[in-house]
């Protein structure tokens, strides 16, 4: 994706020098505060003193606004006899600017580093598209000036800082400084409620492949680009395939494979293993030919060593009370009131795993697996069984 932005990006930025543009300033925030509160008139709706444009450097483009760009800013906003039209957010090609229009910008003034202006609400905004944007704006500007921004649109051209010889002016670490940024057409003030999510469009220093698709296709509908986005992404798609690595081989294929295959061996060995240690620990060096074949059951069905363990304990535990003696004294029979093993109190896989090994109430032949007796009884302890009565 990456590549594909690379493209896009250096296409769009084809033959610049010279060449005029739109472009869209750094979104600029505040009002020009009179006794600490900013200069409202909503009867009249008017916001009084808003920030147009900035002096400074328009992050993400290489460009500067200076002495020179708001001067041109305030020339042209003031030479336009309705004011300069206001939009809230930018429209681009992207997304339409149809009921967008709040009103328009008049009286700009310089005001040490910032341009500042008035914008004169128009009565439509109250009935836009998206709601009443007159009061939304006159109450963000009153309730919250520091987060009132607004970005200008205008049309120009960059222009490079250059030495007396003039080759181009560079920094101190030899890099070419920013072009400046010379306004030839006024084109709109517009108001964001958002600004860092808003940053402003080709001045933006976000980097996303969608925003840079919006300024392609809003330049687009000025220069015909095809020829030159054609020539670029063929050029690009040559140099991709030239920078293919070689495609991998059989032999790393079966050595892969192999590498595979002698891992699951190990893990398969250490199970056994562990399920065999499990088995001598709780039956001894001659255990019953019986239980021998519930360990090599187990091993074939795949069960982990901690529930082989489990098992091998649970059937352990019941043979010997099985085989408790019964008492000889006093006229009781403690063996017969010796309880057996209860298997209610153990988890519920373990209790099904010792029902299983016993053959209790035949489940063996009714559910013919453990692992379909093991989901039965978990599906009935959460109710999810109902058994029908004749």
């Amino acid at each position: 994706m990456n590549d594909v932005v690379s493209v896009v990006d250096r296409a769009l930025d084809l033959g610049l020098a010279g060449e005029e543009r739109w472009f869209r300033a750094d979104v600029c925030r505040g009002i020009e505060l009179r006794d600490g509160k900013p200069q409202i008139d909503r009867e009249a709706g008017i916001i009084h003193g808003y920030a147009v444009i900035t002096k400074g450097p328009a992050l993400g483009h290489n460009m500067t606004i200076d002495d020179t760009t708001l001067a041109q800013v305030v020339a042209l906003g003031n030479r336009a006899k309705l004011g300069i039209k206001s939009r809230f957010d930018h429209p681009n090609a992207s997304n339409t600017s149809m009921g967008t229009f709040i009103g328009r910008t008049k009286n700009f003034r310089r005001a040490g580093d910032r341009v500042l202006a008035d914008l004169h609400l128009s009565e439509a905004a109250k009935d836009a598209p998206q709601g009443d944007l007159h009061t939304y704006v006159m109450g963000l500007a009153e309730h919250d000036p520091q987060a009132f921004g607004a970005s200008i649109v205008f049309e120009g051209k960059s222009e490079f800082v250059l030495n007396e010889d003039g080759t181009r002016a560079t920094d101190e670490q030899g890099k070419p400084l920013p072009a400046l940024a010379r306004v030839e057409r006024l084109l709109a003030s517009d108001v964001v409620d958002e600004p860092a999510a808003n940053p402003g469009g080709l001045f933006s220093a976000e980097q996303s492949l969608a925003s840079k698709l919006t300024a392609f296709l809003t330049r687009w509908a000025q220069h015909d680009l095809l020829p030159q986005l054609s020539a670029m992404v063929a050029t690009h798609k040559e140099d991709a395939m030239s920078d293919q690595k070689e495609p991998i081989t059989g032999a790393q294929l079966d050595a892969a494979r192999a590498e595979g295959k002698s891992e699951g061996i190990a893990a398969e060995r250490g199970r056994v293993a562990s399920i065999n240690r499990a088995f001598a620990s709780v039956w001894g060096e001659q255990p019953p030919a019986s239980e021998t074949k519930v360990r090599d059951g187990l091993v074939e069905l795949g069960t982990s060593a901690a529930d082989a363990e489990t098992a091998f304990k649970t059937r352990k535990l019941m043979q010997l009370t099985e085989a408790a003696p019964a008492s000889a004294g006093g006229g009781h029979d403690q063996a017969a009131e010796t309880p057996k093993t209860d298997l209610s109190k153990l988890p519920l896989e373990d209790r099904c795993k010792a029902e299983w090994e016993t053959n209790v109430n035949g489940v063996r032949e009714e559910f013919g697996a453990l692992s379909t007796y093991v989901a039965f009884m978990q599906a009935e302890a959460k109710g999810q069984v109902k058994i029908l009565k004749k």
